[in-house]
């Protein structure tokens, strides 16, 4: 399962947000390592629920105002890969 969640508000627009998005996901290889599974599905979950989360909240608050908020794109890869060596670095 892999979950997005984004919360921000804009005093200016007095604009307040808080979604939550979650995806359940199946692997069919019933060999896979299941540090390899959570790994993959942090990675390429949140990936592929992105973009919905970031239409949902374009498509919410254009409805009554016309300064629309586009959150920006990702590189989950790259977040994954930080977030996991910060992890490796903090069990030495």
């Amino acid at each position: 399962m892999a979950k997005q969640v984004v919360d921000f508000s804009r005093d200016e627009t007095q604009q307040i947000v808080h979604l939550e998005v979650i995806g359940q996901f199946t692997v069919q290889d019933q060999e896979a390592d299941s540090d390899k599974v959570k790994s993959y599905i942090a990675m390429n979950g949140n990936a592929m629920l992105y973009p919905y989360l970031r239409a949902i909240i374009s498509i919410v608050t254009s409805i009554d105002r016309p300064d629309t908020t586009i959150l920006p794109t990702l590189n989950f890869k790259t977040t994954v890969e930080e977030l996991t060596s910060e992890k490796n670095e903090d069990c030495k």
